[in-house]
């Protein structure tokens, strides 16, 4: 069958007669020599990875265009029918869909039926096609290269703290890489493709704008804020990554960025009494129930409930090795003159800061003799034996879900006994009920701040005014329960 014109020199276009017109098969194309970017983050040879390109582009006989018109004016040729020769998968497949569509507007704009010069229309065409390939390619690794860039610069500092000489936990770690990428996929659906060294002003806005509920540029807002804690912690870990790219201050204080303060305002001191107790839930019968479905989960809670312990804390407690004597604290300790044993509370806390709680009553006596009696060997745990610690951590939120304990269930979460263990704590010292829970504002300030010292301490934190959130701030109680 004889093609329509002269003879075509480029290999890479061929002619076929269709019905109703003519068939112009376009071939793959090569790479530029710098290799493409994939979202693995390997570069591969051009000559062993070239785009699959190879398109079916058919035209019908009366269609003529200006050679050298825009493409981007054309409309999409209705007629026009597309058959990929090869299977474009994931992202190639978008793109290489995107190159089709260009490709056959070239086409279009040339003419199949047009006088003149057929070799320079068909090298304008795949002058045309290769510059709508060289865009794709362009974008694509553009959204690639964002992601080896981040993840290069958190690899970089994310192990040391943001202020303290210290290297940091696993899981703090974790946390800062999740956020970091989620905040700058989140800009790319806000409409900023930029680079992680590239951050601005802007882009900190327009996170904030996001994060707040606020209208967006173009967008649709979310239909509630998140909550003030979420966003100064996301703003914490912005103003740390700033300071790794060499921009200290870039991220200002979450006010600069809303018209209504309170909408990042973090309220410290709790609100509302988050105790199993002042739910109306008794707290024995509970982890008795839990007890019936697993010893080891049982145990956990009462070893929250008894000493303030956090779930992690709990599961890596070694009751053999944990009890000392008084005498034996470091020299200066405040409480060593006050009770006659505590428990060593190393493992699991946060940031590894050891702390010393008192065995102060016949309850946490026998909940350490417990504990003791379960563990196998003189280094045991109170975890499942044969569990991985990330194991221990799923089987107990999967068993405390069960038994109802949560805000959707019961209106209580298990981190809520840690909570109990400070308001009784803090009766026992001052004498009178905690100020979330309705307790006399008109107590003996001493009284009062050596009570949150004392809480505090126990409970792992170096700052006394940490108590209030657990125990509420003096001169704001309103007494009753809460709902959760």
């Amino acid at each position: 069958m004889k093609r329509p014109g002269g003879r075509a020199e480029d290999n890479r276009v061929s002619w076929g007669h269709v019905s109703g017109g003519y068939c112009r098969r376009v071939m793959p194309l090569p790479r530029s020599r710098r290799g493409t970017v994939h979202p693995g983050g390997g570069a591969r040879c051009w000559r062993r990875n070239s785009l699959p390109v190879c398109i079916l582009i058919f035209t019908t006989p009366g269609l003529t265009a200006n050679p050298l018109s825009s493409v981007a004016r054309l409309p999409e040729p209705a007629s026009f029918k597309f058959i990929p020769a090869l299977a474009l998968r994931g992202r190639h497949g978008r793109i290489g869909g995107q190159v089709m569509r260009g490709a056959c507007q070239a086409v279009a704009a040339l003419g199949t039926r047009a006088s003149g010069d057929r070799r320079m229309r068909m090298a304008l065409a795949v002058a045309r096609l290769r510059a709508v390939q060289a865009t794709q390619e362009a974008h694509m690794g553009n959204e690639v290269d964002w992601k080896s860039q981040l993840a290069e610069i958190i690899g970089q500092h994310n192990e040391m703290h943001a202020v303290r000489n210290k290297v940091i936990s696993h899981r703090t770690r974790d946390a800062r890489s999740q956020a970091l990428f989620r905040m700058f996929r989140q800009l790319r659906d806000l409409g900023y493709h930029v680079a992680p060294q590239n951050i601005g002003e802007r882009h900190v806005a327009a996170l904030m704008q996001c994060w707040t509920a606020q209208q967006l540029l173009g967008g649709q807002a979310r239909e509630k804020p998140f909550s003030a804690a979420y966003i100064q912690q996301q703003l914490s870990i912005l103003r740390v990554f700033a300071g790794w790219i060499g921009k200290p201050g870039l991220v200002q204080g979450a006010a600069a960025y809303v018209d209504d303060p309170a909408l990042v305002t973090r309220l410290y001191a709790a609100q509302r009494d988050n105790t199993w107790d002042g739910h109306g839930i008794t707290a024995e019968d509970l982890v008795r129930r839990v007890e019936a479905m697993d010893r080891h989960v049982g145990l956990q809670l009462r070893l929250m409930m008894a000493f303030g312990m956090r779930r992690k804390e709990a599961i890596m407690f070694r009751p053999h090795v944990a009890q000392v004597p008084a005498y034996a604290l470091p020299d200066g300790h405040p409480s060593a003159r006050r009770f006659v044993s505590f428990l060593r509370i190393v493992r699991g806390t946060k940031g590894g800061r050891l702390r010393y709680t008192a065995v102060r009553n016949d309850v946490q006596r026998q909940t350490l003799d417990d504990a003791q009696q379960l563990t196998k060997g003189h280094f045991g745990h109170v975890g499942r034996p044969g569990l991985s610690l990330r194991q221990s951590l799923d089987l107990f939120s999967n068993v405390v879900r069960n038994a109802g304990i949560s805000r959707a269930g019961l209106g209580v979460t298990a981190h809520g006994l840690r909570h109990e263990f400070a308001t009784d704590l803090y009766f026992e010292i001052a004498h009178v009920r905690a100020p979330v829970r309705g307790g006399d504002p008109e107590v003996d300030p001493v009284v009062r701040l050596d009570a949150y010292r004392q809480v505090a301490e126990q409970l792992g934190h170096h700052r006394p005014t940490i108590s209030r959130a657990y125990l509420g701030q003096a001169g704001r109680a309103t007494g009753g329960n809460y709902e959760a």
